[in-house]
């Protein structure tokens, strides 16, 4: 009768360990956060007023270097595009920037974390786990973690 028992679990916790220490949520968050940004930008341009195209070229992406990348502002440097956009008492509002900021936001939250979700995934499919479901713990933790503004 044998004393000891073995078991062998393949992957070993180091490679699954390897494997989360790999996926750079930072990365991902701000590839994400700059996606949204430029399409923020394209569909602003898409739906801006157009008389002259001063307006439309106007509108721009810029990302604030305290934030280290996970922040971006859609704008225009023109003084008049605020009165276009909120209106005026004698021009209805014309709010490009909402409107674009709405098409593309559609459920930022949950997008975020299906694209970290991805990254583990893939992480997990270079240390050998070729079967990788996601149970959906990760995608709601994280989805979690961004309704609460952390």
């Amino acid at each position: 009768m044998p004393n000891n028992i073995d078991v062998k679990i393949t992957p070993s916790f180091k490679q699954i360990a390897g494997a989360f220490m790999s996926v750079d949520v930072v990365r991902t968050t701000r590839d994400f956060i700059q996606t949204m940004a430029f399409g923020v930008e394209r569909v602003a341009k898409q739906l801006s007023p157009y008389q002259t195209g001063t307006l439309r070229s106007s509108i721009a992406t810029w990302f604030p270097i305290a934030s280290g990348g996970l922040e971006a502002i859609v704008g225009t440097y023109l003084n008049y595009a605020t009165f276009v956009h909120f209106g005026t008492r004698y021009m209805r509002a014309r709010p490009f920037l909402y409107q674009a900021k709405d098409f593309t936001f559609r459920n930022p939250e949950e997008a975020l974390a299906d694209r970290i979700d991805l990254e583990f995934a893939k992480a997990f499919k270079m240390v050998g786990i070729k079967k990788y479901e996601s149970t959906g713990q990760v995608t709601n933790a994280m989805r979690a973690r961004l309704v609460e503004g952390i």
